[in-house]
C-alpha cells in the first residue's frame, strides 16, 4: 500500500503532461498573432495600391508622352504592381461592393466612372469635397475590393464539409485632387 501511495505522490512526469496541455493552446495563440499581423499587412498593401492607382489617374497629360498619362491601363498596372510586390494575386480583385456615384465637379465637368481589366473602378472629374464646401475640389476616385484567400479549416456538417472561416473582402479606396 505504501508503494502505491508513493507512486501517486510522485510528480516526476507532471511537467510533460502540463506541457502537452499548454503547447497546443500556445501554438494557436501564436498562429492567431501571425495571421492578425498578415491581415494588417494585406490591408495596408491594398490601401497603398489604391493610392498608387489614384496618383497615376490624377497625373496630367503629357504632350510629348505619345499617350495620355493616367489611362485605365496605367492605373491597372500601378495597382497590380503594388499587389504583386507583396505577393498578392491581382486576379482576386473584384469590383467595389457598391457602385461609385460621385457628384459632378461642375456643370461643365461630368463625373465618369470606368472599370479597368482587373475590375478597378476609376472615377474622373469627381467632386471630392462636400457639395456645400467652397472651393470645390475635383479629382479622381479609385476603388476596388480584394477577396482574401484564407486557409480553410473544414468540419463535417450534415452530408459534407463546409469551411468554418469566412472569406473576407478588403476594400481599397483612394482619392486624389487634380489641378484645374
Amino acid at each position: 500500500m505504501k508503494r502505491w501511495f508513493n507512486i501517486c505522490r510522485s510528480t516526476e512526469a507532471s511537467e510533460i503532461a502540463e506541457m502537452a496541455m499548454v503547447l497546443p493552446v500556445m501554438f494557436f495563440v501564436f498562429l492567431g498573432i501571425f495571421w492578425a499581423g498578415r491581415m494588417y499587412n494585406i490591408y495596408a498593401t491594398i490601401n497603398q495600391a489604391a493610392r498608387q492607382g489614384a496618383r497615376v489617374a490624377a497625373q496630367s497629360t503629357c504632350g510629348s508622352c505619345g499617350d495620355a498619362a493616367g489611362t485605365n491601363g496605367q492605373v491597372d498596372t500601378a495597382v497590380t504592381n503594388v499587389l504583386q510586390a507583396d505577393f498578392l494575386n491581382p486576379t482576386r480583385i473584384t469590383g467595389p461592393t457598391t457602385a461609385p456615384t460621385p457628384n459632378n465637379c461642375s456643370a461643365t465637368l461630368t463625373a465618369t466612372c470606368t472599370s479597368t481589366t482587373h475590375n478597378i473602378s476609376v472615377c474622373r472629374n469627381a467632386l471630392l469635397t462636400p457639395t456645400s464646401a467652397s472651393p470645390a475640389v475635383c479629382g479622381v476616385l479609385v476603388q476596388f475590393t480584394y477577396q482574401l484567400d484564407l486557409p480553410q479549416i473544414t468540419m463535417p456538417f450534415g452530408g459534407g464539409t463546409q469551411g468554418i472561416l469566412p472569406q473576407p473582402q478588403i476594400a481599397g479606396r483612394a482619392q486624389m485632387a487634380v489641378e484645374q
